[in-house]
């Protein structure tokens, strides 16, 4: 089975889930492209590899 390489995380308030994803995993954040549009997210910890993602402001209604 092929490994996961990227995930994206779409939410309502951002800094509100950067806060709690530092805090539970210790994901860091880092702006990329315009302000407030896009953060990678990098899961590595010290030796420990990740599958890094992205972070991006929910567009439009969810459905759930």
């Amino acid at each position: 089975m092929p490994r996961v390489a990227h995930f994206e995380i779409h939410a309502s308030d951002p800094k509100k889930l950067q806060d709690f994803y530092s805090a539970m995993f210790g994901w860091r954040f880092q702006s990329y492209g315009p302000p407030n549009s896009y953060w990678l997210i990098l899961t590595e910890s010290g030796d420990e590899p990740g599958i890094n993602g992205g972070l991006v402001p929910r567009r439009g209604s969810s459905a759930f």
